[in-house]
């Protein structure tokens, strides 16, 4: 099929909001009743009715509110016909609070997903939750909020995932390392096979459903910190495609205007800032400028805020799916991001830029402008405030492309054009592994720096790469270079 609701018009002028508006005028009333429940106002139907005997009891996630100290969202899915569906929660397995699961349809699926936005939690406690649909309760699985007080702390990362074998041991090793946080840069399951954006004849919804539950041995208990990649820009599913992805993941309430997979969160002393680079991509342009520039607007902003004195930050990790700089040739290097961001990211002082698409492991030396600051070994220490660091981490699962160029890159330079190749001196390591990224991280305090340490490795545990950055105690203004005269920086 090539939507839940019949053919779309295709092409590489199209984008994903005139493909949706061209679904909610020519489609039939008979068409819409029968399944496009996606093209009125709400996406998404509520699953109500008579409960089956014996309610199937699906897979449940976790992300942060808002406020990852005091809100935590539980997702959860289920795939018979029911009553009633809460989430129970409390410090122990009396639990003693519950709060509906706020459920929504799919079009396309039979199962329906929930999500419950607990708020009021207190700062760095453990608690115990259940999902309990009519008299079936899933077992007792406990999440913690985040502290008031910063701390060491661990996150992981990873894009690119799918539902191989490959990616089902990748999430064991993030389930065993048991961070406090998980980052997932885009191109979640592929359901839709493609990733054109474009009219497609390899959309399969189940694909969800599956993927949720390979995830759920670690996103139950670790908050799943996803952002959109072009594989989740499904046609006929909202103004972007968005909300197949939206309906399963209720992400925090602070991202820009108009741009429902965006936001930010603050954890201990790092700010993580997960972008739409759908939004900025010249190679795959359906959704480029959709935001008419709020989304730029609320970057500059969220930025400029965690880089105020005072704002108790030492790092922001900013996370999105295309790469600015990649020399893997299967994507390449988004020329959008290097055009609209990097400014961004040089002028606050960015110290990690976390990417997928291309699937394989790549990190730059430090940057500004384009322009290698330092050179950086395996094993080697950066003060992150002279140059932004670029880790593409695409090798999640989804398949690995080993196609690297040497000393040069291919650059999507504007919608529907070649690309371009252009001199590549900034490519410090690379690897075709499937793989993930851990960092652990050190906050500063009155008489020391801060410390993130980077540890890569391949999906079974062996090491790729590692490197420490370090930011002096209290942070210093970033440092901005301008482009050499005459010198390309894309």
């Amino acid at each position: 099929m090539r939507t839940p609701w019949g053919d779309t018009p295709g092409g590489a002028g199209i984008s994903m909001a005139e493909q949706y508006d061209f679904l909610r005028t020519r489609v039939s009333r008979r068409g819409l009743l029968a399944g496009a429940a996606l093209l009125s106002a709400s996406p998404m139907l509520l699953r109500t009715g008579v409960a089956d005997a014996a309610v199937p009891m699906g897979p449940r996630w976790l992300s942060f509110g808002d406020d990852p100290q005091t809100a935590m969202t539980v997702g959860a899915s289920i795939p018979g016909s029911f009553v009633a569906a809460t989430v129970e929660y409390g410090v122990d397995t009396t639990f003693g609070a519950s709060i509906p699961l706020d459920v929504q349809g799919v079009a396309g699926v039979s199962t329906v997903y929930g999500a419950a936005r607990l708020t009021g939690l207190t700062p760095g406690s453990s608690y115990f939750y259940r999902v309990r649909v009519d008299n079936q309760t899933t077992n007792p699985t406990t999440f913690v909020t985040a502290p008031d007080v910063a701390g060491p702390f661990t996150f992981t990362a990873f894009g690119d995932e799918g539902t191989t074998s490959a990616a089902a041991t990748v999430v064991g090793q993030i389930a065993r390392i048991k961070p406090q946080v998980h980052l997932l840069a885009g191109d979640l399951c592929y359901a839709d096979g493609d990733g054109h954006g474009t009219v497609t004849t390899n959309l399969h919804l189940p694909i969800w459903d599956k993927w949720l539950r390979l995830i759920e041995p670690a996103a139950s208990q670790i908050p799943w910190m996803t952002t959109v990649g072009n594989h989740e820009m499904e046609p006929g599913f909202g103004a972007q495609g968005y909300d197949g992805y939206l309906a399963r993941f209720a992400v925090p309430d602070t991202g820009a205007a108009g741009c429902p997979a965006t936001y930010h969160f603050r954890y201990g002393s790092v700010a993580f800032v997960q972008v739409d680079s759908n939004e900025v991509s010249y190679e795959i342009p359906h959704n480029l400028g959709y935001s008419t520039g709020a989304q730029d607007t609320w970057l500059d902003s969220v930025l400029s805020g965690y880089r105020q004195p005072g704002s108790g930050v030492d790092f922001i990790v900013v996370s999105m799916h295309h790469c600015a700089y990649s020399t893997n040739k299967a994507h390449g290097s988004e020329g959008g991001i290097r055009d609209r961001w990097v400014r961004l990211f040089d002028q606050y002082g960015v110290d990690l830029v976390i990417s997928g698409h291309n699937h394989a492991y790549e990190r730059t030396h430090p940057l500004r402008a384009g322009v290698v600051v330092k050179k950086v070994a395996k094993g080697g220490v950066v003060d992150s405030s002279i140059g932004t660091t670029y880790l593409t981490v695409g090798g999640g699962g989804a398949g690995t492309t080993a196609t690297f160029l040497t000393g040069k890159n291919v650059v999507a330079t504007s919608p529907g054009k070649p690309k371009q190749t252009l001199p590549a001196n900034w490519s410090a390591r690379k690897s075709g592994s499937f793989c993930y990224a851990v960092g652990e991280v050190t906050p500063s305090s009155a008489t020391s720096g801060a410390i993130l340490t980077i540890k890569v490795f391949n999906r079974w545990g062996n090491p790729l790469d590692n490197l420490v950055l370090t930011r002096a105690a209290p942070p210093p203004p970033p440092v901005v270079m301008a482009a050499p005269t005459g010198v390309s920086v894309r």
